[in-house]
């Protein structure tokens, strides 16, 4: 005959880490690019979504028995479509080269890896109040602090 017992451990769930976890190479560019495509594409794209569905709606109606003319429900909503494609294009291109900017970040952070094998420190996307700094790498012959910018583009 088996008999199942139940235990109650209290287990400390408390973690034994002190400091935050290091940040990942160009994590600030991942962060602003969600914050890009969720908080400012997404409502656009929901708008435009819209308005085309009551376009199709007024015409859809238009051709059916009951005859009413969706004119003005299709300027209206043409002109809510039209303007939220046109914000869709230049969020589109923000993050074209938010991409490209955090790529050659990765690139240059792929790239300072290599010296933690002669014993330096490298530490990637160090993020401060009002400034960002991409890498810093520390050696026994000084600090070195990288800031790596595309010229007349968004950067992270």
């Amino acid at each position: 005959m088996y008999h199942i017992v139940r235990c109650s451990l209290k287990i400390k769930t408390k973690s034994p880490l002190k400091d935050k976890p290091l940040r990942y190479v160009a994590q600030s560019c991942d962060e602003a690019l969600d914050d890009l495509l969720h908080d400012k594409l997404l409502k656009f794209y929901l708008i435009a979504c819209g308005c085309a569905f009551f376009i199709v709606y007024s015409w859809f109606f238009y051709f059916n028995p009951i005859k009413k003319p969706p004119i003005l429900l299709s300027i209206l909503f043409g002109g809510g479509f039209v303007f939220s494609a046109y914000k869709l294009y230049e969020h589109f291109k923000k993050v074209k080269h938010m991409k490209q900017g955090r790529d050659g970040e990765r690139a240059v952070g792929q790239y300072l890896e290599e010296f933690r094998e002669s014993g330096c420190r490298v530490y990637h996307d160090i993020v401060g109040d009002s400034f960002n700094v991409d890498h810093v790498v520390i050696s026994d012959k000084g600090i070195y602090v990288i800031n790596r910018h595309r010229n007349r583009y968004i950067t992270c």
